[in-house]
């Protein structure tokens, strides 16, 4: 079920911009009208439709809207405000069959979780794994690279998967990180992924490019976690 949320009588919508790709700041964007929210049952769809108003076309009305520059959707009840989506510009429809001086355009954003499963680098394939190499180097070191053949399954039939030792990567910052990456599967020290580590290795090596996706924070308030050893009910 698709449900669509209209503007009403009394209740104010506008579209915010963020100034920069992943600067998580907006502005409001100006000559824009929201027509229409849509969002699923479930909450795994939201869209929202816009229309662009003449000043908004007297800019570059196709560069302008960057797949990585997010556009908002607030309101204002009374005298609360609050936002109602946020997403990223996917398809931009203008129409030239109308009276002489009436140009029109649309600009649909799609959900954030829309516009994750569309970027190539978010797809997660394969395991990053230590190589057999790299296996026998003493403490957080050794080779790691991506292993395309298996999936990326935890802890499968209940079997640990996961290097005992973890790999130290360097952040952005310049600080660094120990992140559990997967072993070989006949490896007789192999360690149960816990819920911290497996969401370690996901922000790091999936996220961590993405433009308005930080895992900085995420990887440092996990790393006490992922580095205790967690009760067997615990285990993935």
């Amino acid at each position: 079920m698709i449900k669509d949320i209209e503007p009403v009588s009394g209740v104010q919508c506008w579209a915010e911009m963020e100034t920069g790709v992943g600067a998580g700041l907006f502005e409001p964007l100006e000559s824009c009208e929201v027509v229409r929210v849509t969002r699923a049952a479930d909450g795994q769809a939201e869209s929202a439709l816009l229309r662009l108003g003449s000043e908004a076309l007297e800019h570059d009305l196709w560069g302008r809207w960057s797949p990585d520059r997010r556009i908002a959707v607030a309101a204002r009840f009374g005298d609360r405000e609050r936002y109602l989506f946020c997403g990223c510009p996917a398809e931009v429809e203008r129409a030239f069959d109308g009276p002489a001086g009436t140009d029109a355009a649309t600009l649909r954003v799609e959900g954030l979780a829309a516009a994750l499963t569309r970027q190539v680098e978010t797809a997660i394939v394969g395991r990053y794994a230590r190589t057999r190499a790299g296996w026998s180097a003493e403490g957080p070191g050794g080779q790691v690279g991506l292993v395309s053949g298996p999936e990326c399954l935890f802890n499968p039939d209940g079997r640990p998967n996961c290097a005992a030792a973890p790999v130290v990567l360097s952040l952005p910052d310049g600080s660094e990180q120990p992140i559990h990456v997967f072993t070989h599967d006949d490896d007789p020290s192999g360690q149960p992924w816990t819920a911290a580590r497996a969401l370690r290795y996901l922000a790091w090596f999936y996220l961590r490019r993405h433009p308005w996706l930080d895992a900085g924070p995420l990887l440092r308030q996990t790393e006490q976690a992922a580095a205790t050893e967690a009760p067997e009910r615990e285990y993935l």
